[in-house]
């Protein structure tokens, strides 16, 4: 029982230090905080202790690329190993010829990630990649630091909510969809489950929270309507994408690879819906506020002409981000000027990558009157459905 009592109570000191600190925060976001960051400790720390490490750090002390008799390019690279049994100066020797761009030029000093394996003379360490983790956690850190600075308590809202979509993907979505449940239908369920904690965090439990949540949900809805629909019409198998090459030839048993190709449509798409039913909804209790009392056909007809000005950028937000990922592709497709247009336009990789944008697109514009439609039937109606509980 005092066990019990202490750890409250350091609980307490905790939430008001932190209180303290950051004087724009309050409770029900400091205690939803700290009950995410605990399970999502609890869940990595476990990934971690059952997952065998099979790889190394170190760090360049020469590199030397060179031709030999026969003409080929190889790389030749001197590094020491930091940590394990295995630590201490290692080299190794990587063939490179015709592939050198998959290989980055490396100079002594530089950190890299090492593999130890068998081989026909003992074990070899063998670079697998520059050490980026660093880079990567300073860009994460930098963008983190930024979004607290300007939205301030939502900035952090918007932070946490962004973690706790990410851990669901990672660790609800991910292993479902391993043991071979069905993709698309997680998909929904995180996307719906994602919506509701964003915008709960960031806007509270208010009219235009329960209308943009509808609003986001109808949007994403019907993306997977028409995802599903032109995916059977153009017998897509999913298998298009190079990541999943790997997962075929992984022989993992009882994937969907086609639902999941669905899946990454919603789930790509949901921020740009999430975007357009918050701003709509916003725009009624705005509507509201200014002019008190509105009916709800006048706060329908308003929303959908700011939609019909918004559906026009967000549309072309998410197609140039769908584009910007394929510029490899349409390279490769304008150094074929020889391919056959009937044979591009039917090729898998190209007709997933058109549905991809069409079909978030389409969950984009059909945000706008689901959300417009929920906005009046619920902030036209309310009286008092402004109380914020976070």
């Amino acid at each position: 029982m005092r066990q019990k009592i202490n750890l409250l109570r350091q609980y307490e000191s905790m939430r008001h230090a932190i209180l303290r600190k950051m004087r724009f925060l309050n409770r029900g976001t400091v205690d939803f905080a700290l009950i995410f960051i605990l399970l999502a400790a609890l869940t990595m720390v476990s990934t971690l202790f059952s997952a065998e490490d099979t790889y190394l750090t170190g760090q360049v002390v020469e590199t030397k690329r060179y031709t030999d008799e026969a003409g080929l390019l190889w790389e030749n690279t001197r590094f020491e190993v930091k940590n394990g049994p295995l630590k201490g100066q290692h080299s190794s020797r990587e063939p490179i010829e015709g592939q050198s761009a998959l290989f980055p030029q490396l100079k002594p000093g530089d950190k890299v990630v090492l593999i130890a394996m068998e081989g026909p003379d003992g074990i070899e360490v063998h670079v697998v990649e520059p050490k980026r983790s660093g880079a990567v956690a300073a860009v994460l850190l930098l963008f983190s630091v930024l979004l607290v600075l300007l939205g301030r308590r939502k900035g952090v809202c918007a932070l946490l909510s962004l973690a706790v979509t990410g851990w669901m993907i990672v660790y609800l979505f991910v292993p479902a969809v391993a043991r071979g449940e069905n993709p698309l239908a997680w998909a929904v369920v995180i996307c719906a489950a994602s919506t509701i904690v964003t915008i709960l965090l960031v806007a509270g439990w208010t009219a235009k929270s329960a209308a943009a949540i509808l609003g986001t949900i109808g949007g994403i809805i019907i993306s997977a309507v028409v995802s599903l629909f032109f995916g059977y019409w153009m017998k897509l198998t999913g298998t298009a994408d190079e990541a999943v090459y790997y997962l075929v030839f992984s022989r993992v048993g009882g994937l969907n690879f086609l639902g999941i190709l669905h899946a990454g449509i919603i789930i790509g798409s949901l921020g740009a819906v999430m975007d357009v039913a918050m701003s709509l909804s916003s725009a009624a209790y705005e509507l509201r506020k200014q002019h008190g009392k509105t009916s709800s056909g006048k706060i329908f007809r308003s929303l959908m002409n700011i939609g019909r000005d918004i559906t026009g950028t967000m549309a072309n937000t998410l197609v140039l981000a769908y584009a910007g990922g394929s510029l490899a592709l349409f390279l490769l497709i304008y150094l074929q000027p020889d391919m056959i247009f009937v044979k591009l336009w039917n090729m898998e990789f190209i007709a997933a990558e058109v549905l991809r944008a069409a079909a978030g697109s389409i969950g984009i514009l059909a945000a706008v009157p689901t959300t417009a439609l929920s906005a009046a039937l619920i902030i036209g109606h309310s009286s008092g459905l402004s109380h914020k509980f976070v």
